[in-house]
């Protein structure tokens, strides 16, 4: 399975045994990378008030979390989202209080991610990146097996940036616990000190 790439990503390869991870200074800003152009101004989506889940990846594991996320927004209170990621489908179809949209422009999917509570996806590369800069209260579920989404979490997790769930424990009820209490921000980094840590690190790895 392969993970999100990267805009302009040079792949680095792993070391038998595991990579080391780099300094906390590089890292934070290594993976928050300001590239995407949102205006971040106040916005709100018609009818949608609560959890925006986001699904991507190969299948069947795209659509295995599809159907964890609809089962269990279902059964929570409010109006919900799920953004299919499937741009081939020109049809909103609407789910007891979770409305499926298929895919969305750069600006809608602001809208939408700016008038929700709560974001849940994959915690892939780009993924990360966005919810960054909009500053989304997260939490991810990595794809079971995929090394980079699992090692993104835990160190997402360790720093408490947003939350981090395995699939198994996916439900309605653990949503609620898990976004019961503080609120956890991902960090914002210029492009100037992102260039800088991401050049350190690859010099580690070469």
């Amino acid at each position: 399975q392969k993970s999100e790439p990267a805009p302009n990503e040079r792949r680095v390869k792993i070391p038998r045994g595991g990579m080391k991870p780099p300094p906390v200074r590089s890292l934070q800003i290594m993976i928050l990378n300001p590239k995407i152009e949102y205006a971040i101004k106040p916005a709100r989506w018609p009818d949608m008030d609560c959890f925006l889940g986001m699904v991507s990846g190969v299948e069947p594991m795209r659509t295995h979390l599809e159907n964890l996320l609809l089962e269990a927004f279902q059964k929570l209170p409010g109006k919900h989202a799920l953004l299919l990621g499937k741009p081939e489908i020109k049809e909103i179809v609407e789910k007891g209080n979770v409305v499926l949209y298929p895919h969305l422009s750069k600006e809608k999917f602001r809208e939408l991610v700016l008038s929700a509570k709560y974001f849940v996806s994959r915690p892939g590369y780009s993924t990360i990146m966005d919810q960054a800069v909009l500053g989304a209260n997260c939490l991810f579920v990595p794809t079971p097996g995929q090394t980079e989404q699992i090692y993104l979490s835990k160190i997402i997790s360790k720093f408490r940036y947003a939350r981090v769930m395995k699939e198994s424990k996916l439900s309605a009820e653990s949503l609620e616990q898990a976004f019961a209490g503080s609120v956890y921000r991902l960090p914002f980094a210029d492009s100037s000190l992102l260039k800088k840590a991401v050049f350190e690190f690859m010099e580690q790895y070469k």
